[in-house]
């Protein structure tokens, strides 16, 4: 084996390890975005956010007439494994929503774009249906590996039982499409079901989701948030069985939007997370 051949072998070795760092934390590589949910351990297909333009499209018509926002993730402290986002959404009429979000993961030698386009209907103001369509790109800085691309989609429910208690489902690929390219063997996207609830009671939050990847075991996921006053929010929670914290604030300045936090890994350690968002309008509804 030439030095050529061997410095390909250990970045291909390199690159799957980072692989695997964040699947295996995580159950799969499709990660909710956004402080917020994060910072509640990434319960978030029936909270009211900001980022539901990305995590479940079905709560859009129940927020801000419009928005924009970027989110950033270090994971584990590693630039390899960080990624960022970008995100915007906006009101077509009383009842439906329509939001635009791009994600990128990595770093050079090794990177992933996610690109996609929601809209959500709601339909008596008290239950919503949302559909997200997805390009998907992965690259190797080394053009020996080459790169792949596909297209996927998703859809959600969310429904409000009463004024305290909610409902949210969530499918990604539900048709379990793959990705293909030069020099890469076909990827089968992981269809992943979410369904879970948000239940608020006096300046407080509680919210629970169960997630099923089709081929790996099911994560459970809880948060808590509470509302010290009208402009500052503390949040917190865990997932099972990989054991995970989190914990984070949040700061509502007029119609900007800072949320902070940081959650734990047992193994893996910390990764710390930003989102700023910035909102045009009077909020429809606020989960804390």
């Amino acid at each position: 084996m030439d030095k050529k051949q061997k410095k390909r072998t250990i970045y291909f070795f390199f690159l799957l390890i980072l692989s695997e760092i964040t699947v295996f934390s995580t159950g799969h590589a499709h990660l909710p975005m956004g402080a917020k949910a994060l910072s509640m351990a990434g319960t978030s297909v029936a909270v009211i956010d900001f980022w539901s333009v990305y995590n479940n499209a079905a709560l859009m018509p129940f927020h801000s007439p419009k928005g924009i926002g970027l989110h950033y993730d270090n994971r584990f402290l590693l630039k390899e494994t960080s990624c960022i986002g970008i995100g915007a959404q906006c009101s077509l009429d009383e009842s439906s929503a329509l939001g635009l979000y791009a994600k990128h993961y990595g770093y050079r030698n090794y990177t992933e774009w996610n690109v996609g386009l929601a809209y959500a209907k709601a339909f008596a103001e008290v239950f919503s249906f949302g559909l997200q369509c997805d390009y998907l790109f992965h690259a190797f800085g080394d053009k020996h590996y080459g790169s792949r691309h596909g297209f996927t989609f998703e859809m959600g429910m969310y429904g409000k039982i009463n004024k305290e208690l909610s409902l949210g489902f969530h499918i990604y690929n539900p048709a379990r499409l793959k990705m293909g390219g030069k020099n890469q063997a076909a990827y089968t996207l992981p269809l992943i079901f979410r369904f879970g609830f948000c239940y608020s009671f006096t300046h407080c939050l509680l919210s629970c989701e169960m997630e099923k990847d089709w081929d790996t075991p099911s994560l459970f996921r809880m948060g808590i948030a509470y509302e010290a006053n009208k402009t500052f929010y503390i949040r917190g929670g865990l997932s099972l069985p990989t054991f995970s914290v989190s914990v984070g604030v949040g700061l509502v300045y007029n119609h900007l939007i800072l949320d902070v936090a940081s959650s734990y890994h047992g193994i893996l350690g910390y990764s710390p997370q930003l989102s700023i968002m910035y909102t045009f309008g009077r909020e429809k509804n606020k989960d804390i």
